[in-house]
């Protein structure tokens, strides 16, 4: 179990920054927004993740 949520982190933090660093020049920070855009670019994590939404919590 731990392995899996290692690999799906992983997976997500990879797509995430590759997504963040296409938006801007120099990415600073992931946004929920780069996340939400990595799961939705990828077909298994979109499947996997297509009930969950991303917030902002300050």
């Amino acid at each position: 179990m731990a392995a899996v949520l290692e690999y799906l982190t992983a997976e997500l933090l990879e797509l995430s920054v590759k997504a963040a660093s296409q938006q801007a020049k120099k990415p600073k920070r992931l946004t929920p927004r780069t996340v939400t855009l990595a799961v939705r670019h990828d077909d298994d994590l979109g499947m996997l993740l297509k009930d969950v939404t991303l917030s902002v919590v300050v």
